[in-house]
């Protein structure tokens, strides 16, 4: 059974590819599935390097502590994806010559800039002893199909404040689970 915790984190570092997605599909702006697979790889690399980094740095520290700093960098991490749902990604910065086409250099592109909150919770899943092969896996697959399915609801849908406000659900999973971390660490 897949631990809830850890489908909020995916759901949660993965959303901006929706977003994008959506983006691009009202722009009519086509993926390929080249580009997929950049993104594909690139996200998979970025979290289970940042998981790794986190299980070596977490080595010389106590548990208690590992769990408490994981903690942390859920929260931190969901008040900076607060407050940077003020920004607006264009889709522009990644279809650098407007050709509606992403290339496979726009995908590595597009690929580092879905995958910069993903190191955050890459790494602070390591300290809550999360599976890195699983949960990078998991990202990926979730960032590749969230950035399709964004783009193919964008192509039949007009602009929608109701879906531009499912935004602030990640920062609110994320720091969620590092609350949650906190207390019972805190109070076992």
């Amino acid at each position: 059974m897949i631990n809830i915790q850890l489908l909020f984190i995916v759901l949660a570092v993965s959303f901006d590819s929706f977003m994008i997605g959506l983006s691009f599909g009202m722009k009519k702006i086509n993926v390929p599935i080249r580009a997929y697979i950049v993104i594909f790889l690139l996200s998979c690399t970025v979290v289970f390097t940042a998981m790794q980094m986190g299980d070596l740095f977490g080595l010389f520290l106590p548990e208690k502590w590992t769990d408490v700093i994981g903690s942390f960098i859920f929260i931190s991490l969901g008040l900076l994806l607060l407050r940077s749902n003020h920004r607006s990604t264009s889709e522009a910065t990644f279809d650098k010559d407007q050709s509606k086409h992403i290339s496979l250099k726009e995908a590595f592109f597009l690929g580092m800039f879905l995958t910069m909150d993903a190191f955050g919770a890459g790494f602070g899943a390591a300290f809550l002893a999360f599976s890195p092969i699983f949960l990078a896996s998991m990202i990926a697959f979730a960032t590749v199909l969230l950035l399709f399915g964004g783009i193919t609801l964008g192509k039949i849908s007009t602009k929608n404040k109701t879906i531009a406000s499912l935004s602030y659900l990640p920062p609110f999973l994320l720091m969620s689970i590092g609350l949650y971390h906190l207390l019972t660490t805190l109070f076992e």
